[in-house]
């Protein structure tokens, strides 16, 4: 492949998704949405939600995917 044909070639961006979190059993609910990458890894999605929520820490989250449960 010549430079030219690599030059021509967009890089596509990576997707962001928007998540709404939410506290259970509240009412009035309290939520927050927050925009992350596609690539974002748990350890860093749990600090997001630690922030958005204005959390320091102490928190724990479950994340659960199909059925293995994740806890941070």
């Amino acid at each position: 492949m010549d430079a030219s044909a690599k030059s021509t070639r967009a890089k596509q961006p990576t997707p962001i998704y928007l998540l709404r979190i939410e506290l259970e059993h509240l009412e009035p609910s309290v939520w927050r949405q927050v925009l992350v990458p596609a690539s974002i890894k748990l350890p860093q999605l749990h600090g997001t939600i630690l922030r958005a929520m204005g959390w320091e820490g102490g928190h724990m989250h479950e994340f659960v995917i199909g059925h293995t449960h994740l806890i941070l």
